[in-house]
């Protein structure tokens, strides 16, 4: 016999992660689709980790391909914003390795562990409100927003409004680098954020359609020399100095 007596006046855990809480997630590149009209984006899933509040839990969003000529120019340049975070955050990508920057296909972002910044979209026309992405994090202290979050975010500060450390959740997700915390930025940016599994492909036929070659993604590039790092300074004023070495 099953007793599900346990269950009587508790919460069905579907409330919305508060706006503003900002999370390492795992990306699942679900497959690029047609918009109603006429564009194209990436159809993603994220998959908030362990060891932080609101594990487990999946974010839907879509990111406009920057490489479709049928989006309008605003929204290939989110696209091409938003997947050049994806790659600082989650693959370690920039002055010391612009390599990391280039991908031969959208799955290549499948499994990346990234930062982002959670927000509540209202629904329309019937459909409840919803968690999405308002800010894709990042560890590039140039950028004009999603820096300090970032920042926040490696000191363990899940709710800037809170303004506390969340405790840890108890670990065994199965992503890497679980019940650890994200290591720390580093000169020309962070580091790539490794995990021991990456996370299910689920897209076994998944199609890419063809990449445009001048668009940040492919290509050559060329390999900057490094520089020397101050070891007195701050991981921001490292990745300034490689920058502007270059």
């Amino acid at each position: 016999m099953m007793d599900f007596s346990q269950g009587a006046g508790q919460s069905s855990g579907s409330d919305l992660i508060p706006n503003g809480q900002l999370a390492w997630a795992i990306l699942n590149v679900r497959a690029v689709k047609a918009s109603k009209s006429g564009g194209q984006y990436i159809d993603v899933e994220l998959t908030i980790d362990d060891s932080q509040p609101y594990a487990r839990r999946k974010i839907w969003e879509m990111i406009g391909d920057p490489n479709f000529p049928g989006n309008s120019e605003e929204y290939r340049q989110m696209g091409l914003v938003a997947i050049s975070r994806i790659l600082e955050s989650g693959r370690g990508a920039g002055p010391n390795n612009p390599a990391g920057y280039k991908i031969n296909q959208y799955q290549d972002l499948h499994g990346l562990r990234v930062a982002i910044k959670i927000g509540i979209s209202k629904g329309k026309d019937g459909y409840d409100d919803k968690n999405r992405v308002v800010e894709w994090l990042t560890p590039n202290p140039s950028s004009a927003s999603g820096f300090k979050e970032f920042e926040a975010l490696q000191q363990g500060i899940y709710n800037k409004a809170a303004a506390k450390p969340a405790a840890a959740a108890q670990t065994g997700f199965g992503f890497g680098g679980q019940g650890n915390p994200a290591p720390p930025a580093t000169a020309g940016f962070g580091s790539p954020q490794t995990q021991a599994q990456p996370a299910p492909n689920t897209n076994a036929g998944f199609q890419q359609p063809q990449q445009g070659g001048a668009n940040g993604f492919a290509g050559n590039a060329t390999q900057p020399s490094a520089q020397p790092v101050n070891a007195n300074a701050s991981p921001s004023e490292n990745w300034l100095a490689q920058a502007n070495a270059q």
